[in-house]
């Protein structure tokens, strides 16, 4: 069922922070911006500035919009935030999860604007954790222009190789038109059985990681069940290395 009573959710924008990013994707951006502003919904995202995220961050600001930014420390010293992001948390650690974890901190659902690596990292964890069943938000895709159709090729190719243990349609869905990719993203938050019990065979993991034991799971408990099972992991790939010296 959706979070939110009132039909206000909250959406995790991914997309490009390149200022190079081609005007067709910062038109996108900026309307699906605009839209989410327009129908009440808080947005979160990288919190930059240049990009897809910059233009998104204009479009939800510039018609009063509620926009969180979520910024690695690392950025900040650039100056690489947006400067109308009021609600902005910096986060630090080595690495990037924990930036991850908080953007999905709360989410509802997913939408992937064009972008370069750090974009299809996010986009892809998401949906990998989707097909575990770790999470079950929505993730829709905008392919402006068909930037994502080398996406759907590898995916369908792996779908008919028998390489998945999903379909892929069920994990990842793709519009072109921001405010379809909203009403879609509304339409699967109502649908039934979305707040299914996560699956069995991951109670107990290799790592010694059990998780929450309490009856319903939230969208981020999954998701930082599903971190510290890497980081217990990683831990103890680590720990074996130093012993085998």
């Amino acid at each position: 069922m959706p979070r939110s009573r009132d039909g206000k959710h909250t959406f995790c924008v991914y997309g490009s922070s390149s200022v190079n990013t081609p005007q067709p994707y910062l038109d996108v951006a900026r309307k699906l911006g605009n839209l989410l502003a327009d129908g009440g919904h808080t947005c979160v995202n990288g919190a930059g500035r240049a990009g897809c995220m910059g233009a998104l961050n204009d479009g939800v600001t510039e018609r009063c919009g509620r926009v969180r930014g979520v910024i690695h420390e690392m950025w900040i010293v650039d100056a690489s935030e947006h400067p109308q992001v009021k609600d902005l948390r910096v986060v630090g650690g080595q690495g990037l999860q924990e930036r991850k974890r908080m953007l999905m901190e709360g989410a509802d659902c997913i939408v992937a604007l064009p972008g370069g690596l750090g974009t299809w990292d996010e986009l892809w964890e998401m949906v990998c954790l989707k097909g575990i069943g770790l999470c079950d938000v929505p993730i829709c895709v905008l392919d402006v222009e068909d930037f994502y159709a080398g996406f759907k090729v590898q995916t369908k190719r792996a779908q008919a190789d028998r390489l998945l243990y999903a379909d892929m349609d069920k994990l990842l869905h793709f519009e072109s038109d921001p405010a379809k990719a909203i009403e879609w993203c509304v339409s699967q938050l109502g649908a039934p059985g979305r707040d299914h019990k996560p699956n069995r065979r991951l109670e107990r993991t290799t790592s010694g990681v059990n998780p929450p034991t309490t009856t319903s799971w939230s969208n981020s408990d999954r998701f930082m069940w599903a971190c510290s099972v890497i980081a217990c992991s990683g831990a103890l790939t680590l720990a074996m290395t130093a012993l085998r010296r």
